[in-house]
């Protein structure tokens, strides 16, 4: 004689249905699954909040800045742990501090290779990375440019010539 399924047994045939029709029916839905979000840090040295116009519009208007912050997330309180360009912009694509990383100052220090940078995180998840520079602290031979696949720290071309070498 067969045994009825007790009620706990009974209440777990619901939710598995449910799973197994996701499955066979494909969870992700036709369209697979949701597009990765594009990424853009923009670093700005030596700027502040409130001359920028999407953090106040007061002083002055910055409409590109604004349109991508209007688009994007804008983040209201963010500080540095350190003050000088290099161990700055370290902490930000390590994501640790002097401390652990070591750069300390803007001529004297390198990253070291075997750390993991942003941009080599965000290449094993298949993301195209670049980064475009314009002062001599974040040149590559500081090794932040670790992951990049492109990294424009030539400060000698002219615009047109940076138009011509552009991607696509």
């Amino acid at each position: 004689m067969r045994q009825r399924p007790s009620v706990l047994q009974r209440l777990m045939i619901l939710p598995l249905g449910f799973l197994g029709l996701a499955l066979l029916l494909g969870a992700g839905g036709p369209e697979g699954p949701p597009p990765r979000p594009n990424l853009l840090l923009i670093t700005i040295d030596t700027l502040r909040a409130d001359r920028v116009g999407s953090y106040s519009d007061r002083h002055v208007r910055t409409p590109q800045i604004d349109s991508l912050a209007s688009r994007g997330v804008v983040f209201t309180r963010a500080f540095s742990h350190s003050p000088t360009t290099l161990p700055a912009h370290t902490n930000i694509l390590l994501g640790t501090t002097p401390s652990y990383h070591g750069v300390h100052d803007n001529t004297n220090f390198i990253v070291r290779g075997e750390f993991l940078t942003l941009a080599e995180h965000l290449k094993n998840f298949g993301y195209a990375t670049g980064a475009f520079l314009g002062g001599f602290p974040l040149e590559s031979r500081f090794g932040l440019d670790q992951g990049f696949d492109t990294y424009d720290d030539r400060f000698d071309r002219t615009d047109t010539e940076r138009k011509r070498d552009a991607p696509g």
